[in-house]
């Protein structure tokens, strides 16, 4: 059979391309079709390529590349079972390694200098379950969610410069928040709600918890200097009332025993002194009611001892005065404290 070659090709409609042409050379067929593009229907090739209208396949996607997409959905979604996006691996949960990120959300991907701002790891023995990095630094850790060991599970935060406050387990302390190389900080600047405590500890139901269970507890693991403090209070950057190491419990307070005398001091407690010649003395203080406890203790002048006196106390609103059965010929110094009684 001779060929019949058409000169020239005859254009021919093939697969809906207008553009595409077929020719006979010799026994054979010769098509010839355009890549596909946004306008316009065609084939796939190698080059990079724009497609329009809605596509859908029935398996999956392999992109090993990567994919970049500006918006991500599904129409699923009316049944309970439905899930909008899944993501994660083939490999069966066993076989994946701890620290293998299921998801990683990166900045300046491509760029040689990607950054990660959020991750999600299968997780383990204090491996963190999901990340979220600080904002303007290079993979740093700001909060994380951590699954696995027993007694680790929990929220971590981890401020800047170190440390971590932990929500949850921490270690071997079955602890509910647990704070590493940090204090803790609680402020309230407005009276929200008038009844708000700024900060409670509270047994919700004693009769479920035992006897032994402190409201509070407050421990050191290493040694302490006698006089460290363990627990200080203050108010506006003055100290009201410290417990050190030793046991000891120190408080706020003035000494106006070098002036003996009527003196001023609103502080919860002090040292003050009857002059000589005079059988009482009255101390002005802010935190005393004519309902208070003042606790009086006598002092030893350092001139004489032998000044012995029977006293007693009078509280008032504002002040309270001490009052000896008799004048004394030197200065009588006592100390003192307030208390109220709830």
């Amino acid at each position: 059979m001779s060929s019949i070659v058409p000169s020239p090709p005859k254009k021919v409609t093939v697969a809906s391309s207008p553009s595409g042409w077929l020719s006979i050379v010799g026994q054979a067929l010769a098509f010839a079709l355009v890549s596909a593009g946004a306008a316009v229907a065609g084939v796939v090739d190698t080059a990079a390529q724009t497609f329009a209208g809605v596509k859908t396949f029935t398996s999956a996607i392999i992109a090993s590349a990567g994919i970049q997409l500006s918006a991500l959905w599904n129409t699923n979604g009316t049944g309970a079972s439905d899930v909008g996006v899944k993501i994660g691996v083939s490999t069966a949960d066993a076989s994946v390694n701890a620290s293998a990120k299921l998801l990683s959300m990166l900045m300046g991907i491509g760029s040689g200098s990607e950054v990660e701002k959020f991750s999600v790891r299968k997780g383990g023995s204090f491996v963190p379950v999901v990340s979220i990095f600080a904002p303007n630094t290079t993979n740093t850790v700001c909060l994380e969610l951590v699954g696995g060991a027993a007694g680790w599970g929990g929220m971590h935060w981890i401020p800047a410069g170190g440390g971590r406050v932990v929500f949850g387990a921490y270690g071997a302390m079955p602890a509910g928040v647990a704070v590493e190389n940090r204090g803790l900080y609680f402020t309230q600047n407005a009276n929200a709600y008038d009844a708000a405590a700024l900060m409670r500890w509270e047994i919700g139901s004693a009769a479920s918890v035992a006897a032994t269970v402190p409201a509070f507890d407050f421990r050191v693991s290493a040694g302490l200097a006698s006089s460290q403090m363990m627990v200080r209070w203050q108010s506006a950057t003055v100290d009201i009332v410290a417990f050190t190491a030793s046991g000891r419990i120190d408080q706020s307070g003035t000494d106006s025993s070098g002036t003996p005398g009527a003196a001023i001091i609103n502080k919860p407690t002090g040292k003050s002194a009857i002059a000589a010649t005079a059988s009482s003395v009255v101390i002005t203080n802010s935190l005393v009611t004519a309902s208070s406890r003042i606790n009086i203790t006598p002092m030893e002048n350092g001139t004489s001892n032998a000044e012995f006196r029977n006293f007693k106390v009078t509280p008032a609103a504002g002040n309270f005065t001490v009052t000896l059965n008799s004048a004394v010929t030197v200065a009588w110094p006592f100390a003192w404290d307030v208390a109220t009684i709830l």
